[in-house]
C-alpha cells in the first residue's frame, strides 16, 4: 500500500485501489475513475470484500461507492465493468437516496 496525490492505494491480486475521500455522486465517481484509467471496484469473492473493508477501517473512510448498479434494469445488479453479478452481497448497503448504486 502507497499513497499518491494524497489519496491511499491499495493492491490485491491484480487489482488496485485508489481511495478518494470526496463525498460525491456514484456517476461522478465512475467518472473519476474513468479519467484515470479505472473503474469503480468490482468486488468477485468474500476474501475481496473482506480486504476491502479492513482497508477502508484502516482508513477510518465513511461508505463508499463500489460499481454494483442497476441503472441499466431496475433490480438486474450489474458492475460498471459489464460483468453480472454473480456474488452474494449480504454485507453491502444500498444507499438509501439512490437504490441504484450500492455503497461498501
Amino acid at each position: 500500500m502507497s499513497s499518491q496525490y494524497g489519496t491511499d492505494l491499495a493492491q490485491y491480486g491484480s487489482s488496485c485501489y485508489e481511495l478518494i475521500l470526496d463525498p460525491t455522486s456514484w456517476n461522478y465517481a465512475q467518472s473519476l475513475c474513468a479519467n484515470g484509467g479505472g473503474k469503480l471496484a468490482a468486488i468477485t469473492d468474500s476474501l475481496e470484500q473482506t480486504y476491502l473493508q479492513q482497508f477502508l477501517i484502516r482508513h477510518a473512510a465513511p461508505q463508499v461507492w463500489i460499481g454494483l448498479n442497476d441503472q441499466a434494469r431496475e433490480g438486474h445488479m450489474t458492475w460498471s465493468t459489464g460483468r453480472p453479478n454473480n456474488y452474494d452481497f449480504e454485507l453491502l448497503i444500498f444507499d438509501r437516496n439512490d437504490c441504484d448504486y450500492v455503497t461498501l
